[in-house]
């Protein structure tokens, strides 16, 4: 038995008088990897995204708008599909719930990045053989009780003999690489969520709607402003309610920001307190599509380094993204929230993208696209092997081949 928290991971080892300290020994990312993938067909975890991405593909049948679909049902019909699918290994709803499970809920690559650090020597492990339990184990050892209070009182039940899903992994490990996640987004969905978060065509109508801006936004440049802002900005100036600052060695010197947020920016620039910095940055992020270091660079008087000790912890902690270089070889960061809002609105441009067409324009692309239609039949001797590759796997004999199948396309 063993059970993890936020304090660590506790193991129940029944009948070792003496357990084994040395659990990293021989423990590489692959081997890890090759581990979780192979139990997580059987979690709830993997149950759970299953049926949340079926039901987003709409496999799963629509639910009556008037009734309520009990969590019971919903739970049997996503595990019918998910039976239906398992002899397929490039079904995609089955590879995306392993790369939502992997790479977003279990944070595989931060795994991988700890275990090469152990494995490489970067991380130092240090083991500890003591006659009671350390204090710091007191809340593990109680949520341990907790658990297995009654854990045996059930009857025992024999493990499910179904096969787990079998999964490809050509197709599903470009999807754990990090530097793919850029390749998922829309440029649309990038400048209209970037457009929300800006307020862009939607300027503040009052003095105090404005001075709410800049709380949400933080500070603002000259080029930033629309409309009336600038007359609400001097309105607040003069009631002490906003203030201009000066950040130097930045591409606009010249800032608006709210009164009480002097002490802040005053903080994070001059006593370079690094709490202050990552507010300031923080808060750059959630008002962001995209960002990269250039942005960062260019927006506050940072360093590279830096900016880029701070991009790293900020990733440590999950508030923000990697999402690898863009077209100029820039690396690109996100904030994990604005993040998902462009990943659903790049989903549906492009579901908006596949227009159902007629029967009829249907046939007749089937007909061109396997070179039956007169305009697109193939010749000569190497159009063989172009509509064998084409037509490969099918069950066919071979007098239909070279009387029917064969002549109609050549």
């Amino acid at each position: 038995a063993s059970l993890h928290a936020d304090e660590g991971i506790l193991f129940r080892l029944p009948g070792m008088d003496n357990p084994p300290l040395d659990v990293f020994a021989g423990l590489t990312s692959e081997i890890a990897f090759d581990l979780i993938r192979r139990d997580l067909t059987d979690s709830p975890l993997f149950g759970l995204r299953f049926r949340q991405n079926a039901g987003r593909a709409l496999l799963m049948p629509r639910p009556d708008p008037g009734k309520r679909t009990p969590l019971w049902l919903q739970r049997l019909r996503a595990k019918d599909l998910l039976q239906a699918v398992r002899k397929f290994p490039d079904f995609p709803i089955v590879i995306e719930t392993f790369r939502e499970c992997l790479d977003e809920d279990l944070e595989l690559p931060r795994l991988r990045t700890f275990l090469d650090s152990v494995e490489s020597g970067a991380i130092r492990i240090a083991t500890h053989r003591g006659a009671v339990s350390s204090p710091f184990t007191s809340e593990l050892i109680f949520q341990l009780t907790m658990r297995f209070l009654y854990e045996w009182d059930a009857p025992v039940r024999s493990k499910s003999d179904r096969p787990s899903p079998r999964i490809d992994d050509a197709e599903l490990d470009p999807l754990l690489d990090p530097s793919s996640r850029r390749n998922w987004l829309d440029p649309d969905a990038i400048g209209r969520v970037e457009g929300r978060l800006r307020g862009v065509g939607r300027p503040p109508r009052s003095a105090d709607e404005m001075a709410e801006w800049l709380r949400q936004i933080g500070d603002l440049t000259s080029s930033e402003l629309a409309g009336p802002m600038l007359g609400f900005l001097e309105l607040l100036r003069s009631e002490n309610r906003a203030s201009l600052i000066v950040l130097p060695n930045v591409d606009e010197p010249t800032r608006w920001i709210a009164s009480e947020e002097e002490a802040l920016y005053a903080s994070a620039f001059r006593s370079e307190d690094g709490e202050s910095l990552r507010t300031l940055i923080g808060r750059y992020f959630r008002t962001r599509a995209l960002v990269d270091l250039n942005d960062l660079t260019s927006r506050y008087p940072i360093d590279s380094v830096t900016a880029s000790e701070l991009l790293e912890s900020l990733a440590d902690d999950g508030g923000i993204i990697a999402l690898g270089p863009n077209e100029q070889g820039r690396e690109q960061w996100a904030d994990a929230r604005n993040l998902g809002e462009v990943r659903r609105l790049s989903i549906a441009i492009k579901r908006r993208e596949a227009v159902a067409i007629s029967p009829e324009v249907f046939a007749a692309y089937i007909a061109r696209n396997q070179h039956v239609h007169p305009q697109t039949r193939l010749q000569g001797e190497p159009s063989v092997g172009v509509v064998l590759e084409q037509l490969q796997g099918t069950p066919t004999t071979l007098d239909l081949w070279e009387r029917e199948v064969l002549p109609r396309r050549i």
